[in-house]
């Protein structure tokens, strides 16, 4: 041992360094991360692309045919609670409408990297957005987006083609309880809004009636299925 520490010595004085004394060192910088939890998703009828909406209100557009993200918008902290698709019949493309926790329903301009013709929903959250089934909108009619409401009712707002935002139509027949999901019938004639109490409502989309109401086991009371 007392021959290696003089050896040691030794190539210190003359200059050069013995394998045994070289220390390898490493630098790594540690940090929080948080990830941001994604609040909803819609993806371009028959097409590649993917709207995400996060918690923080960011917007990000994927390209699922490549894997990478080609657009990203900075949100203003208000969190993305519904995402959909309409379709414009003027220029015959796919426009994104955004739900936002304050209670409004913007266009997003991916181009521009913006919000563009934000609305009131008139009736507080916007749980979900479902756009029409396109091939059941009528010539020269406006493509809808059923809305399901915090006051309990869904709006039906129209996305005119060759105009910016959407526009709200008309008011169904209100419900009792928040309502938190809505979809379409494949026929354009039905829509079937779910919400708080428990129960999938169908209801007639042209008269705004409801026709009747699905009770599913598990839900509430946890009982069989009732009409």
């Amino acid at each position: 041992a007392a021959g290696q520490e003089a050896a040691a010595a030794d190539a210190v004085a003359d200059g050069s360094t013995p394998e045994r004394a070289l220390v390898a060192l490493h630098r790594s910088r540690m940090f929080d991360w948080a990830p941001v939890p994604v609040a909803a998703m819609a993806a371009v009828p028959g097409g590649a692309l993917l709207a995400v909406g996060y918690e923080s209100g960011d917007l990000e557009l994927w390209d699922l045919s490549l894997m990478a993200r080609v657009q990203r918008i900075a949100g203003q902290g208000v969190e993305v609670t519904s995402l959909a698709w309409a379709h414009d019949s003027f220029d015959r493309r796919w426009r994104c409408f955004m739900a936002s926790l304050d209670g409004t329903i913007s266009e997003v301009d991916w181009r521009g990297a913006r919000l563009t013709g934000t609305v009131d929903s008139g009736g507080g959250v916007v749980w979900s957005l479902a756009a029409q089934p396109l091939g059941t909108v009528k010539p020269g009619f406006p493509h809808a987006l059923a809305a399901a409401c915090d006051d309990g009712a869904v709006r039906l707002f129209g996305v005119e083609g060759g105009e910016p935002g959407c526009v709200l139509e008309r008011s169904l027949a209100p419900l009792q309880g928040r309502l938190l999901s809505v979809c379409w019938h494949p026929s354009g004639a039905t829509l079937a809004a779910g919400g708080v109490d428990g129960a999938v409502h169908l209801m007639d989309a042209a008269s705004g009636q409801e026709l009747s109401r699905l009770t599913v086991g598990g839900g509430g009371g946890g009982g069989p299925p009732r009409v």
